[in-house]
């Protein structure tokens, strides 16, 4: 869920009616997730799927399900609760792949969009290909990049499984897609992949120096650092090279994206990002637009914290 906000439901206390009415409580004992009063797999899914149909009463816009839906609001505090309680994960993720893939193709947008995201949180192996596959038969523009848009930013419930899932391969192709919002939000993912991925750095490379619409190209250049890769620093530097003659703001979005590969905590250092980014801000002469007004202020701002 793109828009979600985790509400984590606490567990319903039990309140003992008398000696032959009272329920047990909520056993917690075996590693596989039985024998604790939570539901099984099968009784989890039969709990949520009803919420989940319930879905087709909300719109869809390119983010995914829109915002102020009461049934999703529904759905997603069901959804959480059940994966806060059912400590199993892999219970739930069997249980998100089932749901997910039963209702790839229902006739609302809502539901295909939900079904969507968790069969990409469940990780399951082959996943990818399911979601490529429903992704790239969507006819209506909005929903497709939605579901782009989910995919993109699902959060695997067994994230060791999720290169065996088929992402990888999928970002790539969608690098190459005609709709520039789709490919926009490929590069974001493949920019900072949870894990290797073949064919990443040549997919942001390639969009860089030739993805057809200029937004797409800057997002790429700002954002490739977090691939760490020396060939990624490389393109960066050709851009970077003759800032008059980079189209619109690929300049300064590609400064930016060379600060970031050695600022960014969570990004691989890359020291050639740092060396260029010294020899940028010593060349002579200045001009207007190099060094970019925006770089400087934000190294300015880092040596003051």
């Amino acid at each position: 869920m793109s828009r979600r906000v985790a509400v984590w439901a606490p567990l319903a206390a039990v309140i003992a009616c008398g000696p032959t009415t009272a329920p047990a409580p909520p056993r917690r004992a075996d590693a596989d997730g039985q024998g604790r009063g939570l539901p099984s797999p099968d009784a989890l899914e039969a709990q949520i799927e009803p919420r989940l149909l319930r879905l087709s009463a909300c719109a869809v816009d390119e983010l995914g399900i829109a915002a102020g839906c009461a049934e999703n609001a529904a759905w997603e505090e069901a959804w959480f609760a059940a994966v806060e309680d059912q400590a199993d994960r892999a219970a739930v993720a069997t249980v998100a792949a089932r749901l997910g893939a039963r209702h790839l193709s229902h006739r609302s947008a809502a539901v295909r969009v939900q079904a969507l995201s968790l069969l990409a949180e469940s990780g399951e192996a082959g996943s990818g290909d399911a979601v490529a596959a429903t992704i790239a038969d969507e006819e209506d523009a909005a929903t497709r990049r939605a579901m782009v848009s989910e995919a993109a930013s699902a959060v695997p419930l067994r994230p060791a499984q999720t290169d065996r899932a088929g992402f990888g391969p999928l970002f790539v192709d969608l690098a190459r897609d005609d709709d520039a919002q789709i490919r926009l939000l490929a590069s974001g993912w493949l920019s900072a992949p949870p894990f290797p991925v073949d064919g990443a750095a040549d997919a942001v490379i390639e969009m860089m120096r030739n993805d057809p619409d200029i937004e797409v190209r800057g997002q790429v250049c700002e954002s490739a650092a977090g691939l760490g890769r020396d060939e990624v620093v490389a393109a960066m530097a050709a851009v970077t090279a003759r800032p008059d003659d980079a189209p619109g703001d690929m300049y300064e979005r590609c400064m930016s994206g060379l600060i970031q590969a050695w600022v960014t905590p969570w990004y691989p250092i890359n020291e050639k990002a740092y060396r260029l980014t010294l020899e940028h801000l010593r060349a002579t002469p200045r001009s207007d637009r190099a060094p970019p007004a925006d770089a400087l202020g934000f190294l300015l701002l880092l040596g003051t914290e």
